[in-house]
Parts: C-alpha cells; structure tokens; sequence
C-alpha cells in the first residue's frame, strides 16, 4: 500500500544532494491479508512505515522519519495527533521524530542536532517544529568560525546560533535563524537574522544585538576596522550571481588612516562576493555631492569612489577629483590615482599619482604639470629601514608669444629611520631659448640652460631595489646600470635616480649648444655637470644629434650619448659613450650602433680597461645592419691582462607559414685573445650556412660548417674541421661527412716566466741597497737571453766581487710571477688567484674564461741561508731555512703589500712577489715611501692581512665548440675544465644541436628528448663551493603540463611492491607502515577496476607536483589523502568523500608543490581502489639539490635562464 502526497505538500528529494530516484513523494506499508473458506481475516504486516526523504513545497526544507503512524479515522484520532493541536476530524500521517536538513547554502549541521518533532502530514498540509541551538566561535586570525554552528553561508563565513522553524498545515508560522557572517573585503563579522519562505528563497536583515568590532544604533550598523575605516550601514541585501554568493551594501564609509580627517562617504550599490572582489555599478561611481579633504596641505576636491584589490593580495579605495594646488591659481588639477591599499599582514599605505594639472592663456602661454604623492614606504638602506613620503612633480611652462620653453622636475618628502628624521629636496630646471646666443665668432650658439639642486638626495647607484627604483642592483655598473635604467638613460631622473641621504649635497648646471646658422639643425647637443657632496662625485652627461632638430634631442633617442663619471667614493673613474647612425629614415640603407667604455681603478692600478664593444653579451658589441638583409657586429677589449677582438658578419632568416617553414643561414665569426705576459695568441674562425625547406613534416635541410683555431706559439696547436649535414625525408638516409686536419698540440711545454727575478740585500735603518745581478752573483742564471722565460742554467763558477754587508743586513727576494708560500716562509700569505678555475692556477690563452692551452702554478717550496764554510763538503753549509729542519734555525720574512700581477681570474687581490726575510711585519717595505701607499692600501684591502674569502666568480660551459650532431652519453664532462658534469637517464643520448636564431648569443645547445612516461631529467653537477647556478634553456615550455596513470586496463591479480608506471612509484603499505608482499589490481562488481590501496598507498610523483587528483573508489571504511612536499612535510590533508563503492575525485593543491601523496585506509575487503592518478608538473622545473639530495634555494626566471641559489649547492636537477 502506498500513501502519496501531491507536489504543493510534498516533494521527493535526497539528503545527500543526489537526484531522486522517486518519482512520487509517498510512503509505503506492504503485508498480508488472508481469507479463509469460513471468512477468518488474517492481517500480517502493515506494521514498519518509513518516510523517504522529501521536500516540504519548495521550501528547501527536506525531511526523513522512520517513526510513522497512521490516523485514517474521521471518529477518532491517535492521542499523538491531539497533542499536536488536531482534532478527531484530522486525516494522515503522525511522525514522532523527523530528521531535517536545510537549504542549500546554509551550513551544514549535525542532524542529530536537526529534528522536526510532532510533525504530522495529512489534512492542509504538514505541520512540527524545528528548534537548535548552537555557540560557534569567531577565530580572528583566520576570519572563519569553529564549533557546533560553523560553517559557511553561500561560501560566505558563517556561524550559526540559533533556529527556530514551525510549518503549520504547509505555511510557516515562525521561521527565524540567528548567526554571525563575516563579510568579505572588511573581514569583520556581523550578527544576522535570516528567515526561510516556503517559494525557496530566504531574507536577510541586521540583528539589534552586535559582536565587538560592529556597532547598532538607531537601526544602523557600524563597521569599524581600527587604523583603517569604517562603514554604517544602511542596508545590506545577498544574491547569487552566477552560482557566487554575493552581498550588496549601502550606507556610509569613512577612512580612518593617514593621519588625514576624512570625510564620510555615502555608498549605495556596493556588491562583495564569496571570492572578496568588490564592485561598484560601472566601477567607478560619482558620488552625490563633492567632499574635501584637507591633503598634507592641498584642498583634494573628491568626486569619484572605487574599489578593488591588487596584484599582491591587497585591497584598495580609490578617490578621484580635483586638486587646488595654490590659492588663486587660474586652473585646478585634475586627481586620478588617490588610493588607500592595505594588506592581512596590518600594513597599509597612502598613493597619489596622476595629479594633472593643464591650463592655456590663448596666444599667452601654456602650462601643463603633473604631481604624485608616495607614502608612507619602507625602504632598505645601509643599516635597516626608514619611512619615506614624497612628492614627485614635472612641468612645462610654454611662453608662446616668446616662443620660450621652461621645463622643471620637484621631489620634496622626508623620512625616517635608522638614519634619523630629516627632509629633503631636490629640483631641476631646463630653459630653452627661442633663439640662440652666439658663443663668440665660433659659429655656435647657446640654445638653453639648465640647473640641478639636490639637498640630502644623491644618485642611487647601487642602491636595493624598490618601489620608487624596482629594477635597480647592488652591483650595477655607473654606465650600463644607473645611467641607462629605466625608465630611460639619463641624470635628472630625481624620482627613479636619486634618493634620499642625509648630509648629501650636490649642483649643476649644463647649457644647449647648436650651430648658429641655421638654430642647431647641424649640429646640436646638450651637457650637463653634476658635483655631489660629499666625495666629490663628479657626472659629466652630454649629448648630441647632426642634421636634425633641436627638439629631437629630447624626444628621441640621440645620435651620440656620453657620461663621464669621476667617483672619489669608490676611487674610479669611468667614461661611457654610445653612438647610432642610420641612413633612411628607419635604416633602411644603414644602421650602426655601438658604445665605447674607459674605466681606471685609482685604488688599483692594474684595473682598467678600454672597450669597444664587448664580446658577452652580443647586444654590447658594435653592430650594423646592411639593407636591412645583413648583420655584422664587432668588437675590441684592452685591459692590463690581454687584448680581445672580433667580428660576426651574415644573413639569418626563418620564415614559417602554415604547414610552410623556410630557413636560410650564411654567416662568418672570428675572434682572437692576445695574452701579453706570457705572449700566447688564440684565434678561431668559423663559415657557416644552413638552408631548409619544409611542408609539415616533409622536406629537407643542409647544413655545412667550417672551423679553424691556433694556438701560438707556446703551445703550438692548428685545428681545421669541416663538417657537412644533408637531412632528407624518409625514406631516403640522411648524409653526414666531417673532416678534420690538426697539427699539434705539441709535446712541449710553453715557455715558462721565470719565478724569480732579482735578490738585493737591504736594510731597515738606510736606503742603501746591495743589488746581486743575475749572471754575476744571482747564480746559476735560468734567464740567459734576457727574455725573462725560463731556459737552460749556464754553468757558474764561484762569484767574484761579493760586497760586504752589514751583519744586520737582510736578504729581498723579488718574483716575476705571484707564488705559492707552500714552504710558509711569510708572516702573512695570501691567497694567490682565488678567482681562477682551478683556483690558484694561472691560464695561458684566455684568463677570463678559464681557458686556454696551458696553465701553470708557481710555488716557493724551500730556501735556506748558507754560509761558505772551508773544508766542508761542497763548502756551504746552511744557517736557516724554511721548511725547518733539525739543528737548524727556522727562517722566516714578510711579503711586501701589493697588488697582485693580471694573471686572470678576477680583479686583483694581494700578491706574493716580494719576499723581505727576516722581517715581521709587511709594511717595512713603506718605511722611506711616506704615508701615502699605506693609506691607499688598507683602504682598498680593509681586512689584510686576514686572507679575504674566496670572491665570486662565474664559470661557464656551453656547446659552441663541438660540431652539430654529436651525440652525447652520460656522465658527460665539461672538458674545458670547469668541474661540470652532467647526468642523466634517459634519453641515452642528448645531442648537439645548432639554434636558430641564437639564443643569449649562443648557437649550440645540447637537446633531451622527452622521456617515456614522464619528463626528461638531467643532473647538472657544480664545482664545489659552488652558491648560485643558471642554466640558459631553449625550447623549453614553461606551462604546466598534466599527466594521468590509469589502471582500468591493467590485468587483475598480483603484482610488484612498488609498482612503477609512467614515472610514478606507486606503494601498498602493511599496517605497520611497511611495504605489503604485492600489489593487487582488484576488479569490483560495482566501481569498476583500480589498485588496491591496503592499510596505506604511498605514492612518489616524478616532479614537484603543481596539484594531485585520485579518481578513487571508496571502501566499507573511510580513507584520508595526504600530500607532503619534498622535505617530507604534510602540507595538505582531505578526506576521502566519495560514496562507498562509487568512483570518485579527490583534488590535491597545497602552497608549495607535491611531491608524494598518501591514502591511509584500513586493510581487507573493504579497501579503497585507486582507478586513475594525475599530476601537473611546471614545464619546466630546475631546482637545486645539497650533498644529501635534499632540495635547496629556489628557482628564479631569468632572461632568458633560470637561476637557483643556495649556500650549498651541490647539483642541480
């Protein structure tokens, strides 16, 4: 028997969200009625009814009872029924106790905590009662709430208090909910009342009674956020939008941060969705009435209001309107960009920019300016922090009757912090003139003048990076970094150049100059002379254009620009230049560019360098474009150490069209490096071309290559190799011919620069010195024809001559090369060549790159005193010596403190090259020289004689020498003696491939193809020491990209512990937490067929794992997912909830990557099944790995590499 309702009473629903099976909401009574042949009735049964689960009208409210009992009498109803307030005319179903669950959207809730009682259906409708009581708490630091009642409201925070639901005969006749929502964007709860309608829909108001941090008066609530702001509310409705809940409000906002008296500002349609976005009706809106705010001194006329969030995670209120910025000043500024930004941290600041200010007297004058204001900002300087607020301005008044032109940039602010409070300012002025004033009969003109005042604000060079200077560096260069950042070249840039210093001064002042004749068409250019106090640091900026418009030369790029740039800080000078030329308007015919660079070291003498172009990077060499057809580039460097020079000349083109692509490629490199101590040339040339031609993947490619190098003479080496490529479609066989000739290298050794030059015998108290000569008294002599090589010693016989000495007198020994004190003869070594690779050891070929056909170390090993003594054997016999022996006395003396010898490796550190013996203290070298080469000295090396820390230096390897083609194995390494390995597993081989166009400069690099089941891995191992490495990758796709391991056609039954597939590492654990016997691949009935996961699946991704996702089947038991991060560390946590025995998902993203996932079950029949696991790994990962294979540093994208860095690098994978 079954007892159905119609759909306005009741409809079929399910508590789990499910559709309904049901198509009829109804209950149903099955039994047995029997009639004998004497009409004996027989009833069994009828006794167990259950009500499924239904809807009560479209309510949202769903029901389930299992108590039920029926009342079908007109005469007399069951007591249960009269209790309930029904008479004995009331016809249908008593339910004692009703399971109930709420809407959806409102938190879901214990259901024993949910019970509809007295409910009955039948006659009108249905009837009972729903009463709960909850205490949820607020958790401030998370803005979520914890305890009985939370949850969340349409995605929203909620904390339920109290519910109150009655339905009598279908209508409710009390229908109230209490609780606390906290309202994204403000992060503040609010206490709520919400009631439920029978259409399905629900209201929302404000309660009278609110938690701290809300206040309620006459009807509004007050939002306060301390130090931030506040908003009385007027109204507050929700909607959904697009399955986001969304909160709408209106009322009145007030700021209150900044140290400002803000004005209260009436907002009517704000709208806040679950996700913490803000909107106003078209963004922006325009408020009512204007408000005015008094900012740091200017009268801020508000008219618009906005909000939003930014990049970072913080959240914003912007303003716009207009800004008076002097009484009685003809115009206004028009203000675009007032916004107060503030972050979860409790950080918070004030921004303005885009002040515009633009008025115009016809035929009278023009003025346009803009102002922005920055702060409060932290900033890094020397020493800690400080807070710093400016003002950065420009204008340009234009005085159109005199055709005169005034152009002015402002900074004025203050800050505090380590370095105390102070203000400063700085401003600079540029006229031009209409029309020149002659320089004298000389044919040239003053145009304009310009002056610079800056008071505690000097250049930034080297200064951290920040907001005000995002893409300055520690270690930037005058010319190539501060001069030529963005965001242009340049010396007046106060707002991203200069900052603030206190007890900084400087001026200036420059002057335009043009030719007379025709007002500077043919010539015009621009200087400008800065001195900055203290130091003095001196900036020379000039500039130039021929045969073009004084107006271009600042507008646009110039045809020469130059700074010149006397540091007496750092004791150096530099000069930069850089010229372009183009003939056509776009180049069409020519176009040259280059730049020359000059630097002394006046703290070193050896440290200077003269360039023009630069070999690395290639942007930095002189380059000229042909016909727009073809490139060349050069380039020259001279420093103390050698000479380099080259040049690349060719035509490179890749077209690609749709299935299409075309390549052709013809160019010719050379380059040489000139040693000059020892003398060694290295000289390379290399011919290349290349064509290709390609329908999808039909067509064919040729490739020919022709290389030459030398070494000379000492080694003496030539290598010549030709090397031909012809790739042709299949079914045809590719061709590949290479030819090789070379002489050498030779057997014999380079000549060697002889280690020890002179001996003279000195003495503390006089100048006095007692030279020995070589060949006379510097005995045998291993230099006889004066070239300063080591040769063959000429036989001596005992030296004439010898001068006589003062008892107290001591030996000096002066060396031609830096040497090793192994036998520890000086009181104070240091190292020698610490920065060359190996360190210690000098190249002969090319210092700078670690490269070169020879390399050698010099050491002093042992010397000794003797005296001649008659009648002994060999007639000498010794009096010191080091390293000591027995019976001996222990000599000992004092390197002299100077700088090292250009031997490469790096900038100049201390040098062994003059040894004093006996004495104990360096500077006995300096005793008659004055204080000057003391004072110079030890300010250049402040911690001597302390033996510095190794400096940094950057050793490279690539794939330009070895031909295209080649294939590698591992364990590959670098041959040129860098320490770099490389490792890998698969591919067997990686091969060498040429780039078209060049990546960074470089032409070669070395390809993996991907892996089987998984991404190519390579080991790259780093000398040690070794802190940062960066790895130049081509080719390489940086999106994530997702891979799946399915075992729904795998074969059932048993298999390896662990199972590997497709990279992935898959564990079934015992209940111990040990590996199980085997694997099971189990097929159910119902879920289909999957892994079964035992006590516990522990599987280990091949990557660092973006996100995880197991399409699981669930057992008779619950199951949790884990995900830990590479150092082993949970760092997410879900439960498996999926139906028994129905396939589910289980989506793993953590903060930080994953790199293995645990399902922790219960063992036996009831497992859960793993059916399919996925991982999205980056495209591209490189990180770095200690000597333990732990992961360290972090990987940063460079251009156009990657880097990681960390104190201790082992490898990088």
């Amino acid at each position: 028997l079954s007892l159905r309702f119609p759909p306005d009473v009741l409809k079929p629903a399910s508590l789990d969200g499910t559709p309904p099976a049901a198509q009829f909401a109804e209950i149903r009574v099955e039994g047995f009625v029997s009639i004998d042949s004497n009409f004996h009735v027989a009833i069994t049964g009828f006794d167990a009814f259950e009500l499924t689960p239904v809807m009560i009208a479209d309510s949202g409210v769903i029901i389930a009872a299992s108590d039920v009992k029926l009342d079908f009498s007109r005469t007399e109803a069951l007591p249960e029924v009269l209790a309930a307030g029904f008479d004995e005319s009331f016809l249908g179903v008593y339910i004692g106790q009703a399971t109930v669950k709420l809407p959806e959207g409102l938190p879901a809730l214990v259901p024993a905590d949910l019970v509809l009682k007295n409910a009955v259906i039948g006659t009108g409708g249905v009837s009972g009662r729903l009463e709960a009581h909850y205490t949820p708490v607020f958790q401030a630091t998370t803005n979520t709430f914890s305890g009985n009642g939370a949850g969340e409201l349409f995605g929203i925070p909620f904390g339920l208090q109290d519910v109150a639901v009655e339905f009598r005969q279908n209508a409710l006749v009390e229908s109230s909910l209490t609780g606390m929502l906290v309202l994204p964007f403000f992060d503040t709860p609010v206490a709520v009342e919400l009631s439920i309608g029978l259409e399905g829909g629900f209201k929302v108001a404000l309660s009278a009674v609110q938690p701290a941090g809300a206040a309620y008066a006459a009807g509004l609530v007050t939002l306060i956020k301390p130090g931030l702001l506040s908003i009385t509310l007027d109204s507050i409705g929700f909607a959904i939008d697009d399955g986001v809940f969304t909160a709408r409000l209106s009322g009145t906002l007030t700021p209150l941060f900044g140290g400002l008296n803000w004005p209260g500002f009436v907002v009517k349609e704000l709208s806040i969705d679950s996700k913490g976005h803000v909107r106003l009706e078209g963004g922006w809106i325009n408020l009512p009435s204007q408000y005015s705010l008094d900012f740091h001194g200017f009268a801020l006329e508000i008219t618009k209001l906005g909000f939003g969030k930014t990049d970072d995670g913080g959240k914003w209120i912007g303003f716009s309107g207009a800004l008076s910025l002097v009484d009685s000043f003809p115009a206004g500024a028009s203000v675009e960009g007032l916004r107060l930004t503030w972050y979860d941290d409790g950080s918070k600041k004030i921004t303005l920019g885009g002040v515009g200010v633009e008025f115009e007297i016809p035929e009278v004058l023009r003025f346009k300016g803009e102002v922005s204001y920055s702060g409060p900002v932290q900033v890094q300087v020397a020493g800690g922090t400080e807070t710093v607020e400016r003002f950065d301005g420009s204008i340009l008044l234009k005085f159109t009757a005199l055709d005169l032109t005034i152009s002015a940039t402002l900074v004025v602010g203050s800050a505090s912090g380590v370095r105390g409070s102070y203000r400063f300012f700085a401003i600079y002025v540029d006229v031009q003139l209409p029309s020149g004033i002659p320089l004298a009969s000389t044919g040239v003109a003053f145009y304009g003048f310009a002056g610079l005042f800056a008071l505690s604000m000097e250049p930034n060079k080297g200064a951290l990076p920040n907001s005000f200077h995002p893409t300055s560096s520690v270690d930037e260069e005058w010319y190539e970094g501060w001069y030529k950042r963005a965001p242009a070249p340049g010396v007046t840039q106060l707002k991203t150049k200069w900052d603030p210093a206190p007890g900084s001064l400087a001026f200036g002042a420059g002057c335009t100059i043009g030719t007379m004749s025709d007002n500077g068409y043919a010539f015009n250019g621009k200087l400008l002379l800065v001195v900055v106090l203290p130091g003095p640091i001196i900036l020379l900026e000039g500039k130039a254009n021929l045969l073009k418009k004084r107006t271009e030369l600042d507008a646009g790029e110039p045809l020469f620009r130059s700074l010149a740039v006397l540091d007496g800080r750092a004791g150096e000078l530099l000069i930069g230049l850089d010229a372009r030329y183009k003939y056509g308007k776009q180049g069409e015919l020519v176009d040259i560019a280059g730049g020359m660079e000059a630097y002394y070291n006046f703290h070193d003498p050896l440290a200077w360098h003269l360039y023009l172009g630069e070999r690395e990077p290639r942007a930095k060499r002189i380059q000229a474009t042909i016909f727009k057809l073809f490139n060349a580039n050069a380039y020259l460097m001279i420093d103390a150490r050698r000479l380099q020079t080259g040049a690349w000349i060719g035509y490179v083109k890749h077209l690609n069209v749709g299935p299409l692509k075309l390549g052709i490629e013809a160019f010719m490199e050379a380059n040489a490096v000139l040693n000059w101590k020892p003398a060694h040339l290295f000289a390379e040339v290399w011919l290349h071309g290349a064509m290709e031609a390609r329908v999808f993947k039909f067509g064919f490619s040729l490739t020919v290559d022709a290389r030459a190098s030398a070494d000379v003479f000492d080694p003496f080496h030539l290598l010549f190799d030709i090397a031909v490529s012809f790739d042709l479609p299949k079914p045809f066989k590719d061709v590949e011919v290479d030819f090789s000739l070379e002489w050498g290298p030779r057997p014999d050794p380079p000549s060697i620069p002889l280690p020890l030059q002179e001996v003279a015998v000195e003495h503390f108290k006089v100048t006095t010195s007692w030279p020995l000569p070589r060949g006379t008294l510097l005995l045998p002599n291993y230099d006889s024809d004066g070239d300063s090589f080591i040769d063959g010693p000429t036989p001596g016989a005992a030296p004439s001559g010898v001068p006589v000495v003062p008892l107290d007198a001591r030996p000096h020994l002066t060396f031609g090369r830096a040497v090793h004190d192994d036998a520890g003869v000086g009181v104070n070594p240091q190292p020698v060549l610490p920065g060359a690779s190996p360190a210690g050891w000098e190249w002969l070929g090319d210092p700078t790159r670690n490269q070169g056909s020879a390399r050698a170390r010099f050491s002093l090993n042992e010397i000794a005193l003797e005296k001649w003594t008659p009648g002994t054997p060999g007639g000498w016999s010794e009096v010191a010596c080091k390293p000591p022996r027995s019976g001996v006395a222990e000599l000992y003396g004092s390197w002299a403190p100077v700088p090292q010898l250009p031997s490469g490796g790096g900038s100049p550190a201390v040098a062994n090259t003059k040894l004093w013996l006996w004495s104990k203290t360096p500077f006995d070298y300096t005793r008659h020289s004055g204080e000057g080469w003391n004072e110079w000295f030890t300010g250049a090396f402040p911690g001597y004689p302390c033996v510095p820390p190794p400096p940094e230096r950057r050793v490279c390897c690539g794939f330009e020498t070895l031909p295209a083609g080649t294939e590698i194995h591992s364990v590959w390494t670098d041959p040129g003696g860098s320490g770099i390995t490389l490792t890998w597993a698969d591919p067997p081989a990686a091969v060498v491939t040429h780039l078209a166009p060049p990546v960074d400069g470089l032409t070669q690099a070395l390809c993996f193809a991907p892996a089987d089941g998984g991404p190519a891995q390579v080991v790259i191992g780093v000398p040690p020491g070794t802190r940062a490495a960066e790895v130049v990758i081509a080719g390489a796709a940086a999106e994530p990209v997702r891979r799946c391991v399915s075992f729904v056609n795998l074969p059932t039954g048993a298999g390896p512990n662990p199972r590997s597939l497709g990279g992935v590492a898959f564990t079934v654990l015992q209940g111990n937490g040990t590996p199980a016997p085997a694997s099971n691949v189990v097929q159910r009935v119902v879920g289909g067929r999957g892994l079964g996961c035992g006590a516990g699946l522990q599987v280990d991704v091949p990557c660092a794992a973006l996100s995880v996702e197991l399409r699981m089947m669930q057992g008779a038991s619950e199951a949790t997912v884990q995900g830990y991060n590479a150092a082993g560390r949970v760092v997410i946590t879900l439960p498996l909830a999926v139906p028994p025995l129905t396939p589910g998902f289980v989506y793993l993203k953590a903060n930080e990557p994953i790199a293995r996932v645990v399902v922790h079950s219960r063992a036996g029949g009831d497992e859960p099944l793993l059916l399919e696991f996925c991982y999205t790994c980056q495209g591209l990962r490189v990180e770095g790995l200690n000597g333990a294979g732990s992961p360290v540093g972090e990987m940063v994208a460079t251009a156009p590499g990657v880097r990681v860095q960390a104190d201790a690098l082992d490898r990088v994978r």
